[in-house]
């Protein structure tokens, strides 16, 4: 009776779910919400992302100013991260615990390039939250008492990451392929923190980050109503002075193929870098070089995890990647070993190089690299928030606001033998950097 019982239970055979195939399509088109370009009766850029009625607005002041403009190192970041910690009129509780009140967030950035104050909020507090914002950018003072304790925490915080070697592969990495005194490479120490005050950060707002010179963003629940509230609020800043960084010419200094070692103590890991300097044709070399990226390093299915980690046990994680050098990019390879391994790694990688400059990599195993880039892709236009960045990469590079649906149709489009020629072009061990930092 009680085997009759469990038989009827404990199914007999058990779903192996590793033997089934996982369902994959070809995302061809990207269908991301509409951008609506427009101004406020005051003059200042408003892009406007509406989605269903949900009840929650954001807004983004973009500035085209960031660590780029500032006079010292460490100076646009505090003057964003400390933007709400008091006027003359009030101190930071204060002003915090009246977006908290009426449930509200908000956060900055600074980057190399631009700054923005996001806010978010439900939509039936919305002109009073966008006010109180807007009344505090304008008037912050930065209290000394602020000041000290963020740059103790930052500072602190420097000092941890500076005694890890991938720190210093990334920093040694930029410093010898750009040189110490570029833009892309003016790294801060500790001691410089003790040079910030109230006086530099409020200048750096007041120079760089006034509110005239913002555009903003509006996305979320946006009707007409909303549109017309922001009119209103932003008629008491007169400005619409925004404008689109401009970018200079990246140059690198001519490498001379040799290590680069930094050492670092207490540690028995060696985090090794290798840095290049690529400037793309055009869209459609970028397309191309976005998939040969992905082929080399840029997701787990890559030749670089593949061979290094599966096949060799040479590291448990090691990938490549694009990072922004104005318009072009720093191509960089990325991973942690053991010292023991370093040289093996550099030559595996350079085995890597040649495999995929003499062979032209299968058409079945670039549309799966397609499929999934295309997914990652469509994901980053996910929810109803997603579209602020986008628009401020539009801006910089100069692309027209239906730019992001043709990214997909030149991705399927891309051939074998392309990235074959591609690889020709940039996939030679004579073309980067090498560094080592750690237990070198």
């Amino acid at each position: 009776m009680i085997a009759c019982l469990l038989s009827t239970i404990i199914p007999k055979k058990m779903t192996d779910y590793r033997s089934i195939k996982p369902i994959t399509k070809n995302i061809v088109s990207l269908n991301a919400p509409a951008i609506e370009v427009t101004k406020t009766l005051g003059g200042y850029p408003l892009y406007i992302s509406d989605t269903k009625p949900i009840g929650v607005i954001q807004i983004e002041l973009f500035w085209g100013k960031g660590s780029f403009h500032q006079k010292q190192a460490f100076q646009s970041s505090l003057a964003g991260d400390l933007i709400f910690a008091g006027t003359k009129k009030r101190k930071e509780v204060e002003i915090v615990q009246f977006f908290d009140c009426l449930g509200a967030s908000h956060h900055t950035d600074s980057l190399f390039m631009g700054s923005s104050i996001i806010l978010r909020c439900v939509k039936k507090h919305y002109e009073k939250v966008f006010s109180w914002l807007l009344e505090n950018a304008s008037e912050a003072c930065y209290p000394e008492q602020g000041v000290v304790s963020a740059i103790s925490v930052q500072s602190a915080a420097l000092e941890r990451q500076q005694q890890t070697p991938k720190y210093w592969a990334s920093r040694k990495s930029m410093e010898t392929l750009y040189g110490p005194n570029h833009p892309l490479t003016r790294y801060g120490n500790t001691d410089d923190y003790q040079k910030i005050d109230s006086t530099c950060l409020f200048d750096y707002r007041r120079e760089h980050l006034p509110i005239s010179d913002c555009m903003l963003f509006l996305s979320g629940d946006i009707d007409k109503e909303i549109i017309a509230k922001t009119d209103t609020i932003m008629a008491h800043y007169p400005g619409g002075s925004f404008s689109v960084p401009k970018f200079q010419d990246c140059l690198s200094l001519p490498g001379d193929n040799t290590v680069v070692q930094h050492k670092v103590s207490n540690t028995n890991q060696v985090s090794l870098q290798m840095v290049a300097h690529v400037s793309p044709k055009n869209q459609k070399e970028k397309h191309q070089l976005t998939l040969l990226n992905m082929c080399l390093g840029g997701y787990f299915g890559s030749k670089l995890m593949q061979v290094l980690r599966e096949e060799k046990g040479l590291t448990y994680g090691v990938s490549s990647y694009f990072q922004p050098a104005f318009r072009d990019f720093t191509w960089t390879i990325s991973g942690e070993f053991t010292s023991a391994n370093t040289q093996e790694s550099f030559e595996t990688i350079d085995m890597i190089f040649r495999d995929l400059r003499d062979t032209v990599i299968p058409l079945e195993n670039l549309n799966k690299i397609k499929q999934y880039y295309a997914g990652q892709f469509r994901s980053g236009f996910d929810g109803p928030f997603g579209m602020s960045s986008k628009v401020q990469h539009l801006l910089y590079e100069n692309l027209d606001m239906d730019y992001f649906e043709t990214v997909l149709p030149s991705i399927w489009a891309i051939s074998p033998k392309d990235l074959n020629t591609l690889a020709n072009n940039y996939l030679h061990k004579e073309s980067f950097i090498h560094v080592l930092a750690g237990d070198t």
